[in-house]
């Protein structure tokens, strides 16, 4: 019987969990868990993904990640070989270490995004593990901490809390601890079918853009300066390209920008970090700009009506 393909594009958002080979714990001393960390760490910085949460528990990891233009299954390939030698070598085995390929959803953001982050962060504590929150191989001290940890891209998960840190971190603090939290259903985080999460027009369109990732790259492909200027003349924008590129929050030119960013990161392959370098502002602050709008798209709700993204 064939694997079942898996849908892979920039921007997606995917929940992903790999589990020891017959359930064996992976973990066997925290040297074990610190290894594992580092070499997300490493492969963080080489390859372009955003990671919002994690959890190690004893036999089994989650990662809640955004791919960008590296693929996920490129970063859990390295991922996984690399601590699977690590673990054989020091404990003088040989053989599988996981349990068959890593499990991977395509996730809804706008639905999902912050359910699998808390999810991800109160694992530990259903399982029984800890009495609390503050697990300490879990990402969810990192949201709370004033030294933000380079693994942890909390940046765009915080805001959807609000503009002022602080704030943002205890109303985060609350969405993980209050009632709601507690009868969290995890079948409501589990697909009906296949390996999307979320509705049938959010499907439709991540198999569009999955296929579009699929096809081989173009020899060559304009420049991101000859993009906005189409940008702004199919849409008949009538903004200069230099205010689009600049500090202004007037709605024509963060329309410009939003839609901009949509069309380099989905026609044409450009990652976040090139985009962002061109505008002169921070890869998470695009994403979160295109998160507004494909969530005022999906909400039906006018974009010239969205709130501009504040300069980076």
């Amino acid at each position: 019987m064939s694997r079942r393909l898996r849908l892979e594009f920039v921007g997606g958002l995917y929940h992903v969990m790999f589990r020891g080979n017959r359930r064996q714990a992976i973990f066997l001393d925290d040297d074990d868990r610190r290894f594992l960390l580092a070499r997300l760490r490493r492969l963080k910085a080489r390859l372009d993904v955003e990671i919002y949460a994690f959890t190690l528990m004893p036999n089994h990891v989650h990662l809640v990640l955004r791919r960008m233009h590296d693929p996920v299954e490129r970063f859990m390939a390295a991922l996984l070989t690399a601590f699977a030698r690590h673990f054989n070598r020091k404990y003088d085995l040989v053989g599988h270490v996981f349990q068959g390929r890593y499990h991977c959803l395509v996730c809804e953001d706008e639905t999902y995004l912050l359910r699998l982050v808390r999810y991800v962060h109160r694992n530990a504590l259903r399982a029984g593990i800890t009495p609390g929150l503050g697990f300490p191989w879990s990402s969810y001290s990192a949201y709370l901490t004033d030294e933000p940890d380079p693994l942890v891209d909390r940046e765009p998960v915080l805001s959807m809390f609000g503009a002022e840190m602080e704030a943002a971190q205890e109303a985060f603090r609350e969405f993980h601890e209050g009632e709601e939290a507690a009868a969290d259903s995890r079948e409501d985080l589990i697909p009906r079918r296949g390996t999307i999460l979320g509705g049938a027009r959010f499907e439709s369109r991540a198999r569009r853009r999955a296929a579009k990732s699929a096809e081989p790259p173009a020899k060559s492909r304009p420049g991101l300066d000859q993009i906005l200027r189409d940008t702004l003349r199919r849409a008949r924008l009538r903004v200069d390209p230099i205010e689009v590129r600049g500090s202004s929050r007037r709605h024509v030119a963060a329309l410009a920008r939003s839609l901009f960013v949509e069309v380099a990161v989905d026609d044409h392959g450009y990652c976040y970090a090139e985009i962002a370098g061109f505008l002169g502002r921070a890869p998470a602050a695009l994403r979160v700009m295109l998160c507004k709008r494909r969530t005022a798209r999906e909400r039906s709700v006018p974009l010239s009506q969205c709130e501009p993204s504040p300069p980076a």
